[in-house]
């Protein structure tokens, strides 16, 4: 079927499809696995009550069903870099607009404020895990640097 599909070759798809099986080997019992299928719902929930706690925060009238189109929309757009404006915003923006669920002032706002309130939590998280670590920041960049000098990642 990957034939079909320009750019891939069979030995890039073999590869692929091995990696993936791969990867399912590392979890050991059906009880791993129901616990990762519960965390990844788990994280879709979170990532639903986030985006409408937002959106509700905005205080517009959108109705249970555009609620939901609008949930939806912006679960599937992608993340942007760090601290820059991109394709998740863009995303973000011409698909409440182009629902007419908001207008082009109130989307950029919504994508402005949405990517903040992400970011904090982001840093403020990572913040707890270098502490939780006994780490700082500059043990991780320093770490990161001698990897990169050292040929690559190394299992640690």
């Amino acid at each position: 079927m990957l034939r079909r599909v320009p750019r891939v070759s069979e030995e890039r798809a073999e590869h692929t499809a091995s990696s993936v099986i791969g990867s399912f080997s590392r979890v050991g019992s059906p009880r791993q696995y129901f616990a990762a299928f519960l965390l990844t719902g788990f994280s879709w929930a979170a990532a639903f009550a986030f985006y409408l706690l937002t959106i509700t925060a905005f205080n517009l009238d959108l109705g249970i069903a555009n609620y939901l189109v609008a949930l939806a929309a912006l679960v599937i757009a992608p993340p942007s870099s760090p601290l820059m404006i991109g394709v998740f915003h863009g995303l973000m923006i011409a698909s409440l607009v182009g629902l007419g669920l908001m207008n082009n002032e109130v989307a950029t706002a919504y994508a402005l404020l949405l990517h903040a309130f992400q970011m904090i939590i982001l840093i403020l998280l990572g913040a707890w895990g270098l502490s939780r670590l006994d780490m700082n920041l500059r043990e991780v960049l320093a770490e990161t640097r001698q990897r990169r000098q050292s040929g690559g990642e190394q299992d640690a």
